[in-house]
Order: structure tokens, then sequence, then C-alpha cells
């Protein structure tokens, strides 16, 4: 940049004072000279505004990212840690057995007969925890003996068994355990040393009653059974199956003797005369039919009930049969020729049993209708 300074009137002290004023600032001359001049503090201040602004350089975050794996790894080991103690707790339940509720049993002093009938009590109540089936009591009475089950999943140790309860303390003397399938039927032998169950896996498992041990198990091959008798003298064993027929066995060995056939349908409960003479059963088809024990000859078939037939049982005297039957009545047969000495009503629903009385004096029944008579 040049510059002359001067005055149009050619005042000569004022040109002067301008090259003094110009001299007097750094860089510059006078005359027609150039003006050379590094930045001064307002070039520098019209740079600051005029230059692009800097972004200042991001902080950088010092955080750590979550080791999402170990996490993982962690969790897993925790569910399979609750996953085995589960399944451990599980196991250790289903090895116990029903917890049962029992009360001891007095004996009555005098027995049931028709004098006494009227004042009969209920003496206990007992919870077992179980389906009972079937029940019967040892010879002595000191035992109840039950063929029971609980519809559980195959891990459970007890789900279908027979068991042996103490009457005069209320207690569990001992769960027979064997049977792989339901167990509808249990008998003692008229000694009161072997204790009979029968199930739907189609064996008849013998127990001796002293300490519970299985003294046999005898295959069937019926096709699943449904009840078991001893014979009176103690030699014998009948089962009923639910293909219909009647198996005879021998006690001492197990040995099948004969098969008794005949009935179209299921055989509910099998049944030896007093005298060990005469076999009966009941069925589903609606029949009663006696065998003579000694050739298995067929003696006659009862007609009269119209559903299926449950439960059987001779007189003390063996002279009259009892029959209990879906279609809620009571049959009392004459056994020489099987003929109906009278039909009982009063059910309002199924006879699922009926039992004489030792004398012979009562018949009492048990009914769906939740009544006993």
């Amino acid at each position: 940049v040049t510059a002359t300074l001067s005055k149009p009137d050619g005042g000569g002290s004022k040109e002067d004072a301008g090259q003094v004023d110009a001299a007097q600032k750094p860089g510059f001359h006078t005359g027609e000279q150039e003006i050379s001049s590094g930045p001064t503090e307002i070039d520098q201040s019209v740079d600051s505004v005029n230059a692009p602004q800097r972004a200042a350089p991001a902080k950088t975050s010092a955080k750590a990212r979550p080791n999402y794996r170990l996490i993982i790894i962690i969790a897993v080991v925790f569910l399979l840690l609750g996953t085995v103690i589960a399944v451990g707790l599980f196991y250790l339940q289903s090895q116990k057995p029903p917890a049962a509720q029992l009360t001891p049993i007095d004996q009555p002093p005098t027995p049931i007969n028709a004098h006494t009938a009227p004042f009969v009590v209920n003496l206990a109540r007992w919870n077992t925890g179980l389906f009972i089936e079937d029940l019967d009591y040892s010879p002595d009475g000191s035992l109840i003996g039950t063929a029971g089950n609980r519809d559980l999943m195959q891990l459970f140790k007890y789900r279908f068994y027979g068991s042996l309860w103490r009457v005069d303390t209320g207690s569990l003397r001992k769960h027979l355990l064997g049977h792989t399938q339901w167990v509808y039927s249990a008998a003692f032998s008229p000694d009161g040393q072997l204790y009979a169950t029968v199930s739907d896996d189609d064996t008849v498992m013998l127990w001796q009653v002293s300490d519970g041990v299985l003294a046999r198990t005898i295959e069937a091959a019926l096709g699943g059974l449904t009840s078991v008798e001893f014979s009176p003298n103690n030699l014998l064993l009948a089962a009923g199956s639910w293909g219909g027929g009647v198996g005879l066995w021998q006690v001492n060995d197990g040995h099948l003797l004969r098969t008794l056939a005949g009935h179209e349908d299921s055989v509910r409960d099998v049944a030896f005369s007093p005298d060990g003479k005469l076999l009966a059963a009941s069925s589903d088809d609606h029949t009663i039919k006696v065998w003579q024990v000694g050739d298995g000859s067929l003696v006659y078939t009862i007609h009269g009930h119209t559903a299926p037939v449950y439960e059987l049982d001779f007189s003390p005297d063996g002279k009259r049969l009892a029959s209990a039957s879906r279609d809620f009545s009571i049959g009392v047969w004459q056994v020489s020729d099987g003929s109906l000495i009278s039909s009982l009503q009063g059910h309002s629903d199924s006879v699922f049993d009926v039992t004489f009385s030792p004398d012979g004096s009562l018949l009492a029944s048990a009914s769906g209708d939740e009544t006993l008579r």
C-alpha cells in the first residue's frame, strides 16, 4: 500500500505533521513508500472472528462395556443348580409312603349279631391316604389287610401295593411293595400265615404275615386279576380275572390245577363254600356261576340280577349265597339249587360289598350311596 500525504493549498507544516504522525506508527514510511507491517491487534481480532471454529476434542468415556457372556453363564449355573435341587426334593418326596391318620380300635366286648345290631357304633375312622379296593381282617382280628393304590407318576415308589395295619394300636405294620399295576383284591389265609394280593399286572403275590416278606409270585396269564380267595382248608387259592376266567392254584407250590371258564365278561369276585367243595364267581355278565372244586364241573348258573354282580359271600352254614349288584339290590340264593330266596332292596346306588356275620344272623351291605345296611 502506498500513500502521499499532502494538502492541496501547499501547507508544509501540515505535511510534516502528517509525516511525523505516520512515522510514529510502527511499520509506516513517509512519502510514496510501501507500508509493510505485521498483523495488528485488530487484524488478529478479525482473523479470529472469521476463522472457522475448531471443535473441542471430545472427552473419551472411561465406562466399561457389560460382560454379557459372563452374566449368561452365571444365570445358567444358578438355573441348573435350582433344577437339581428341585429334582432331588421331588425324588425324595416320591420315595415316601402316604401319610396316614390312624386311631387305635378297641375290640368290642360283644360280637355283632341280630340282637346287638341296633347298638353298633362307629369305633374309628382311618385315613390311609390310599384308594382302597379291598380289605380283609386277619383270622384273629389283630390285623387289617388292604389292597391300596395311588394314581401317581411312575417315579413314585408307593403306587400299587398291599398293606398290613395293626388294629389295636392304629398303626402301620408294613406296606407290601411289588405289584406294578393296580391292586384289586387281598385276602388272609385261614391260618393267618399268608396274605395274598392280586393285580392288573396278572400276578398273585403271597406274603408272609409275620415279617411281610414275599413268599411266592404266581404268574396267572389270565389278562389281569380282580379277586382272590383261599380255600377253607388252606390248600387252594382261587383268583378271578378281567378275561372272564377263574384260576385255581395249589398254595404250597403255586401249581395251576385248572382254569374255570364260562363267563362272558369280567369276573368280579370268587368265593369258596365253607366246606371248600364249591367255588362261586360273579361277573359283569350279570350272572353267578358255581363249580365243583374237585373236578371243575359247572354246577349251575344263577340268573336274576340285571346289572354286573360285584361281590359274593357264603353263609357260615353254607346253605345261602349272597350277592351284591350294580342294580342296587342284594340277592340271597339257595346253594343247593341256585334258586332265589329273597331280593333285598333299599340302597339307592350300586351295592359294592356284602357279608354275613360269623353266626349267620346278619347280612351287611355297603353301597355307593355312602350307607351301610
